[in-house]
């Protein structure tokens, strides 16, 4: 997923620090108590803790409580380094394999940096065994992969979720505004022209302007509910469509040419809510249309796709943009179902292909 690939571990704050610090202690405290059982017995963890008073177990102890500290932080910093864009270009079994021998190399250095360098540094005249040195690197080892795997990977994991939920809900409101922008920077211009032709309508033909004010009163109710309804059936959106196109054919006569071949098996899936009408709006806003020179558009639609395709007449003057519209469906398709709409364009013809979505 590609927010999981550009997903970047929080920043290590004070508290963090403070409350890994505290951990540390503890954690130091329980490597150096189970170091002493496996390298003593029980007589010597025995005599570890008769003799408290004595310095240098509290110096051996602190190097414990270091280790277990340097090794939280440098686990953070590996894990953000894991998250990186760079590492992330690696194969994924490349990613694995170099993450484990991270951690482990990681972790013996410290170990030896931590524990046994000072350890000599401090007891110059004391001999340790190697078995006591590998007991020292195995136990800081188990004690690293576990940290590591099944507390830091966790912590991490939540992150995520949490840096997932809120781009999903960012993403819900980009949605938002873009339905609402759609709604007020389209829709009051059409309204305009509507009016126009209504005032029309009503000294000519008044049953026709009744049904023109229905028609436009149930696409308008439609406009209203898109944020309520991202996704619609095409059934749905048909009516929808079929209502805007008795308010063109009103207002533009048979300059414009519409055809629909739907299977029926196509009426229950799903599109998001005005897809359909904004492609026809497209089409007109871009093309001319005329008596001579009409305007065609056939809707068609198989199993998985809904097609809009019209003839190129484009219009001469520039159109401005006002960026509502493939952009505007290609994004809510991608935030709604991660697909991708398919754009058709030659010489002659100009098509969208929208994904049809399950009913679900």
């Amino acid at each position: 997923m590609e927010t999981q690939r550009n997903y970047k571990p929080e920043n290590i704050t004070v508290k963090e620090i403070l409350k890994r610090i505290g951990f540390a202690l503890a954690t130091g405290l329980l490597l150096y108590s189970i170091l002493i059982y496996l390298n003593h017995g029980v007589e010597g963890f025995v005599r570890f803790v008769s003799n408290l008073d004595n310095v240098l177990i509290y110096k051996d102890m602190s190097m414990s409580m270091i280790f277990v500290l340097a090794l939280f932080l440098y686990q953070a910093a590996l894990t953000r380094f894991v998250h990186s864009k760079t590492f992330q270009l690696l194969k994924s079994w490349i990613r694995i394999t170099l993450e484990f021998l991270l951690l482990f190399t990681g972790t013996l250095f410290l170990s030896w940096l931590t524990m046994v360098l000072p350890a000599a540094l401090l007891l110059p005249g004391f001999e340790f065994p190697d078995i006591n040195i590998r007991i020292a690197y195995v136990s800081c080892s188990a004690l690293s992969l576990f940290f590591y795997y099944f507390i830091e990977k966790q912590r991490q994991q939540k992150l995520l979720e949490k840096e997932l939920l809120r781009n999903a809900r960012l993403q819900r409101e980009q949605i938002r505004t873009e339905l609402q922008n759609l709604k007020n920077n389209v829709k009051p211009h059409f309204l305009f022209n509507s009016l126009n032709v209504l005032s029309t309508l009503i000294k000519r033909d008044s049953d026709k302007a009744e049904l023109f004010v229905n028609k436009l009163s149930e696409l308008y109710r439609s406009f209203l509910t898109f944020d309520r309804n991202p996704l619609i059936t095409v059934k749905e959106e048909l009516k929808l469509v079929k209502d805007y196109i008795f308010l063109l054919e009103t207002r533009f006569g048979n300059t414009v040419h519409f055809s629909f071949d739907i299977p029926e098996s196509a009426m229950n899936r799903k599109i998001p809510a005005g897809s359909l009408q904004l492609l026809v709006e497209n089409a007109l806003k871009h093309n001319i249309a005329t008596k001579k020179r009409p305007l065609e558009v056939s809707i068609t639609a198989d199993s998985e796709n809904l097609k809009v395709l019209n003839n190129l007449q484009l219009r001469k003057e520039k159109v401005v943009s006002t960026r509502t519209g493939l952009s505007n469906i290609s994004s809510r398709y991608q935030h709604l179902a991660d697909k991708e709409i398919k754009i058709y364009s030659n010489d002659e013809e100009f098509g969208v292909e929208l994904p049809l979505l399950d009913p679900s």
